[in-house]
């Protein structure tokens, strides 16, 4: 069995004019299901902002090209976000969530989902996680399976 994970991100081009993406979509989606490939659509939050080595933000030192200050490592950027991409793949189907590092915060630095917030002491553990919308990797119709 194969899965194809799929990148929902809305593209546009400099001259304002629709990008190919959703075509794309629109003809490879139901040509790998009726080759019996399963599709899961992908959000790609924070998949070229975060280091696939060692999990923490990176800066762009070129147009296209991004340098993690604490592991060292270059990458290009379609290269990094492929890569967290797949990542987010193997962790919807292993644990049901986006990986942790690739998981947005709040301005505390919280994962606001995971914690009850009518009550939480500092000794306490975050509550079970509850279903978000960042999740959620095949939000568009079309996508879900």
């Amino acid at each position: 069995m194969a899965v194809i994970g799929i990148g929902l991100g809305k593209f546009s081009s400099m001259s304002r004019l629709s990008t190919l993406h959703e075509s794309f979509l629109s003809y490879f989606v139901p040509l790998a299901r009726s080759l019996d490939y399963i599709v899961i659509g992908v959000n790609e939050y924070y998949s070229s902002k975060k280091c696939p080595v060692c999990e923490e933000f990176v800066a762009q030192v070129a147009i296209r090209r991004l340098y993690c200050s604490h592991c060292g490592v270059y990458m290009h950027r379609d290269i990094m976000a492929a890569d967290n991409m797949c990542r987010i793949v193997q962790s919807y189907l292993l644990q049901q969530r986006r990986p942790r590092y690739l998981q947005p915060v709040d301005e505390k630095g919280h994962y606001p989902w995971e914690e009850d917030c009518d009550y939480v002491s500092e000794n306490s553990v975050a509550s079970t996680t509850s279903p978000s919308q960042e999740t959620q990797l095949a939000a568009d119709p079309a996508l879900a399976q």
